[in-house]
């Protein structure tokens, strides 16, 4: 029994110290965060960030790829400084007086976190405690070329907080040659080159702001800017899970530039939204990239970060290609209206649909109404309902819904979301719903922009707009404005609560109710669909299409310059509608209509526009090919020029995705094309295959497409003769070992049988779908060095293990065994010997 029970003693002795042993293994086999004498570094195969020992300031943001440092030692407040309501400014910067309280490594995953307690923040100047805690948070996994933190603050003092400002200065810089600004701005995506130059009246002290929502143009519709060369660069951007309104401060800092996240200040009247004594406020989390691409890489961590972000359950929280409206889907042609009498408009779609020699179907014909209330066009608060004497009745729009029908088209109205006359007739009084913040631009006019976070505004939509405009027949609506933001409200007894974060989320989060209000209720039997003035992605979630700034004169500001089709790059699985005209990078006005057609967009065609029988023809050409050959990805995965090149300047080329196939789609914009090539990288895109180059011909100003098997490079179909060309340079049939983004949004269940091949070599989807899509995240794959390493330090492990219980079980048997058989032993053991 003594022998029984020392056994038993000795194993679990054994197997408690083994047990010990084997987490220290693991996290030592993917430690990524690691504390030397005197800097915690977050470090992986990618990036080192180094973060002061005793203060937490972020000195350094290093690209091991590159060997570029894209942030100068010393500079900025990194990760954030406050500004107290008596002006009190704390920070953490490289002189800072504030030190770490504590300071914790963890896991989570296959992240690891880094955690720095500030228990009480000391100002910068005096040194004096202002009773606010911060706690910081930062997370880095294996194969990710980018970090990201959030900052907790719990404000203990008796101060208000009226600002923090996340990453501020820091003198960042692009990598090599050639630096690049890029922001998603209102209507499109926009550019700078040499941004120190052109933002140089732009300083910390003095910054050039850009809203998120914004309200207007050079104000953002995502969350993110880049500052890439040739040699890669920074990003960084602010996942507003929270959805609240904030902005971007953006200056030139010491020959590099500053993108600051900044919360509590909205533009609107230029209010402060503080955080009182006894508050808590949480940002959201912070991503900070040092890539080796240009912007279309920050775009794709962007896109990655959000989607976890608006991901719950498995299901989006946000409309998917699969969840659009299928009457969007089907578009390819919008009409624009807003002086034909009501009664005209049928008539004048018949004569465009003539003239297009019955190559469209009315299917895929959209009519927008336009701007209108009784009193006409451009007047006060846009409406339909009641309609303008002048072009019709009631009767005569409805009539015009049916008419549309009867031939497969479909027609939705202008309406405006939130802005009202609050003295109007026309409906119930809604002035308890006005907080009197409306842009002073619309100060001498009936026309308010009205908290709709109220009951008085979801029963006048209810009650009485929804029922009134449903009576036409529409299949959707138009937001005016429906992207922006213009209040940020402060009356009591509203459904929002009063702290900051309330009163920051509460538009885009009673926006987005009404989106769906609508979506669901305005017809019976299908979903109807929303097209929104602009887009952000946090108030147009749920809207199906959107317009572009394409057709605007207003350039964006400091002398940017537009992409055209960026917005799209980033969030493929929305319908866009473009004007046909564009005003290119030499100041020209171009028919874009081929453009549009490439890039899986939908050509707007406006009342009274001169339209261009060739580019109809050839642009409605393109569309009715993309549909009969089912064209992989287009328009729903639409990857813009990344991983293709051309050895032609003028021709413009783009590319579109689904598993491993691709679509290739081209223009030769304004000069035949001879012997053109575009060579596809499916490295570059994240997929397994080899280089392959096309050569062909086209004729001037036409549009043309391949669609190939990107694995083989074989060509399935094609619209030019092509001769195939062995591609110099990567011939990698693996994929790309830095995770990347799809950016795809296709469903199985979509229309035309487009499904979501299980072929795609991803290194990783983070693209959510509700239905079958399955979901992976950046941070949540181990690259198969480091799952070798894993299984084999456990191997290791267990065999010990093994050994050293064996050997304890051999000891206690030998020790506790009778004298005699001992002897014995011992004696054949010499003996041997």
């Amino acid at each position: 029994m003594i022998k029984i029970k020392k056994i038993l003693s000795v194993l679990l002795t054994t197997v408690v110290a083994f047990t010990a042993m084997m987490p220290i293994t693991m996290v030592n086999a993917q430690e990524y965060i690691k504390s030397d004498t005197d800097f915690y570094l977050l470090e992986n195969d990618y990036i080192k960030v180094s973060i002061h020992k005793k203060t937490g300031f972020i000195k350094d943001i290093y690209n091991k790829k590159t060997g570029i440092s894209h942030k100068s030692g010393g500079a900025g407040n990194w990760p954030f400084q406050i500004t107290l309501g008596n002006q009190t400014a704390v920070g953490i910067s490289g002189s800072t007086k504030n030190q770490i309280s504590s300071a914790k490594i963890m896991a989570s995953g296959s992240s690891q976190l880094l955690q720095i307690t500030y228990n009480n923040l000391v100002s910068e100047s005096s040194g004096a405690k202002t009773g606010v805690k911060a706690v910081v948070v930062y997370t880095i996994g294996q194969s990710t070329d980018y970090f990201k933190f959030q900052v907790k603050f719990e404000n203990k003092g008796s101060s208000e907080i009226h600002k923090i400002s996340l990453c501020e200065g820091g003198s960042l810089k692009a990598g090599g040659t050639n630096s690049k600004m890029v922001a998603p701005l209102w209507g499109e995506m926009a550019y700078w080159d040499n941004p120190v130059a052109k933002f140089s009246s732009a300083t910390l002290a003095t910054p050039y702001r850009m809203s998120y929502p914004g309200m207007g143009w050079n104000d953002l519709e995502m969350g993110f800017l880049d500052l890439s060369g040739s040699k890669g660069g920074i990003g960084v951007a602010y996942i507003n899970k929270q959805q609240t309104v904030m902005n971007f401060r953006i200056a030139c800092d010491n020959g590099g530039m500053s993108f600051s996240p900044t919360l509590l200040n909205p533009e609107i009247r230029n209010m402060t939204v503080p955080v009182k004594p006894g508050e808590s406020f949480d940002t959201d989390e912070v991503v900070i990239a040092a890539h080796e691409g240009d912007w279309h890489r920050m775009a794709d961590i962007y896109r990655t970060e959000y989607q976890k972000a608006f991901t719950a359950n498995g299901k989006a929280d946000y409309l998917t290609w699969n969840t659009l409206s299928q009457s969007v889907k089907d578009t390819d042609v919008m009409l624009r209206f807003h002086e034909t009498k009501f009664s005209q408009v049928f008539g004048v779609v018949q004569d465009k649909l003539n003239g297009w020699k019955n190559a469209l179907s009315a299917k895929r014909v959209m009519v927008w109404y336009s701007g209108q209330n009784k009193n006409g066009y451009g007047h006060d608060t846009p409406t339909m309902i009641p309609v303008n004497p002048k072009l019709g009745t009631v009767q005569e729009l409805k009539k015009l819904s049916e008419d549309l029908h009867s031939v497969g088209a479909n027609i939705f109205h202008y309406e405006h979301p939130y802005a009202f006359a609050v003295d109007s007739t026309d409906y119930p009084s809604v002035s308890s719903a006005n907080p009197n913040q409306s842009s002073a631009v619309w100060d001498g006019v009936n026309h308010y922009y009205l908290c709709i976070d109220n009951n008085a505004i979801i029963n006048l939509w209810k009650n009485k707009l929804i029922p009134d405009i449903k009576a036409t027949k529409p299949d959707g609506l138009q937001f005016d404005q429906g992207s922006l933001q213009f209040t940020v409200c402060d009356i009591e007894g509203h459904n929002h609560g009063l702290d900051a974060l309330s009163r920051l989320s509460s538009h885009t989060k009673s926006m987005i109710k009404l989106t769906q209000y609508v979506r669901s209720n305005l017809n019976t039997g299908k979903t109807s669909y929303i097209v929104s003035e602009g887009f952000n992605d946090l108030t147009c979630r749920y809207i199906d299409m959107s317009q572009t700034r394409w057709d605007k004169e207003q350039e964006p500001m400091y002398d940017g310059e537009l992409i055209y089709g960026g917005r799209q790059y980033v969030f493929p699985q929305y319908r866009n509608h473009y004007n046909s005209a564009a005003k290119k990078a030499d100041g020209v006005w171009k028919n874009m209509r081929q453009y549009i057609a490439i890039i899986g967009g939908i050509a707007a065609l406006n009342e009274g526009e001169d339209y261009v029988a060739n580019s109809d023809t050839e642009y409605i050409w393109f569309k009715n090919e993309m549909r009969a050959k089912n064209a992989p990805g287009y328009p729903y995965n639409f990857r813009d020029n990344v991983g293709i090149t051309t050895n032609s300047a003028t021709l413009d080329a783009k590319v579109f995705t689904e598993g491993n196939r691709a679509t290739i789609t081209f223009w030769a914009n304004g000069k035949k094309q001879t012997d053109t090539e575009i060579t596809l990288q499916p490295s570059k895109l994240g997929l397994s295959g080899k280089n392959t180059t096309y050569r062909f011909d086209l004729s001037k100003n036409k549009t043309g497409y391949i669609i190939v098997n990107i694995a083989t490079g074989k060509v399935e179909s094609s619209s030019v003769t092509i001769e195939n060309l062995p591609a110099s340079g990567d011939n990698s049939s693996s994929a790309a070992t830095l995770q990347t983004s799809s950016g795809k949004f296709i469903s199985s269940s979509d229309e035309n049988n487009r499904t979501d091949s299980s072929a795609e070599a991803l290194v990783s989807d983070s693209t959510v779908e509700t239905g079958s899509q399955n979901t992976q995240s950046d941070n949540q794959t181990i690259s198969n060095k480091n799952r070798n390493q894993i299984n084999w330090v456990l191997i290791v492990s267990v065999v010990c293990g093994l050994l050293i219980v064996a050997g304890a079980v051999l000891f206690v048997l030998i020790t506790e065994t009778p004298k005699p058989l001992y002897k014995a032993i011992h004696h054949l053991f010499r003996k041997n010997r």
